[in-house]
């Protein structure tokens, strides 16, 4: 499946157990899973605007102003699954296949989805049979979604985009107290169904959204399809599974005249070079900040963050380093994690 991928695009991500299994089994996982999502956020430049964790599955409304969704995900999937198989002694894929993402049409039904995922722990079949006072106490206390900062029953995360929802509520139900607005939202959706997003969701295999945006997002995989054919399938794959961090390495050390054969990134000097292997560490290889500065000698991953914001904030600038980074990319592109 093609990935269509651009600046400002909106995405509803699904990701689900492989046959089925439960990708968190304690709240450790769970608290894993929402640092490593944090991390990936933060690192990717990715605007989250809600999520919502169950057993086996998992889903994420988030904006890509990079449009860098594959590249986001694979590194945010690869450091979790890392993690759990060790936790549990395990090995293998976690996931089922790759992750599911529909491109979404803001507005009104950017809403409708934050409500739709945020009733995710109320639509099982066990919730279902009891009342609805009993399922809005559920809906009230589950932790592990962002819908109690939504509703103003915690705080707000740091690295979670709310005003976009914000501002809807209040443009669209005429309030300032948007807590209270967003709480009336949502019962008024677990309390009958909504028939336009669920006519929404069967319109497209690809896309949330009006008719017209269904049809404009269906023609740019056509175009897409037809532009490259399989060659992007291909590269989007090599994306998710990652590139060894050794062969970046090594492809990093060829690019600057240094010896792979020694940790030359541990060395003093050689600054714009290790600068390159963070960002590629990063982006081909998915990997966190933590287990990048272990490799560079540092006990934890806080000077990879600090370098990486740094390295965000220059995009546009010092051309030269960005050309280096393409053309060792481009030198790994064929091959295989």
């Amino acid at each position: 499946m093609l990935r269509c991928q651009f600046e400002g695009a909106i995405y509803h991500v699904m990701s689900r157990g492989v046959n089925r299994c439960q990708i968190f089994t304690s709240d450790a996982d769970r608290i894993t899973f929402l640092n490593k999502l944090q991390e990936s956020v933060e690192t990717h430049g990715i605007k989250l605007y809600a999520y919502v964790l169950m057993p086996n599955h998992y889903h994420l409304l988030l904006m890509t102003p990079q449009g860098n969704l594959s590249r986001f995900m694979h590194q945010f999937g690869t450091s979790y699954t890392a993690y759990f198989n060790v936790r549990h002694r395990r090995c293998g894929a976690l996931f089922g296949g790759r992750f599911k993402a529909l491109l979404v049409e803001g507005d009104a039904y950017l809403l409708k989805l934050v409500r739709y995922l945020h009733l995710n722990p109320v639509q099982t079949k066990a919730t279902k049979q009891i009342n609805l006072s009993e399922r809005l106490d559920i809906l009230e206390k589950y932790r592990w979604s962002t819908h109690r900062s939504y509703g103003g029953w915690e705080k707000h995360h740091e690295w979670v985009s709310y005003s976009p929802l914000h501002a809807l509520l209040g443009e669209r139900l005429g309030t300032k107290n948007l807590p209270a607005a967003y709480r009336r939202y949502v019962h008024a959706g677990l309390s009958r169904t909504d028939l336009d997003l669920e006519e929404a969701l069967k319109r497209s295999s690809k896309a949330v959204g009006s008719e017209t945006f269904c049809k404009d997002m269906e023609d740019k995989y056509q175009q897409l399809a037809a532009d490259f054919g399989h060659g992007p399938d291909v590269a989007m794959r090599r994306i998710e599974q990652g590139i060894h961090p050794d062969l970046v390495r090594e492809a990093t050390a060829q690019s600057y005249g240094l010896d792979p054969s020694i940790d030359w990134q541990k060395q003093k000097g050689n600054y714009e070079a290790r600068d390159a292997l963070i960002w590629l560490w990063t982006t081909e290889s998915g990997m966190m900040g933590r287990d990048i500065g272990r490799r560079l000698g540092h006990k934890d991953g806080a000077v990879v963050s600090r370098r990486l914001r740094i390295l965000r904030s220059l995009q546009g600038e010092n051309l030269g380093f960005w050309k280096t980074c393409q053309r060792i990319r481009q030198g790994l592109s064929n091959v295989k994690a």
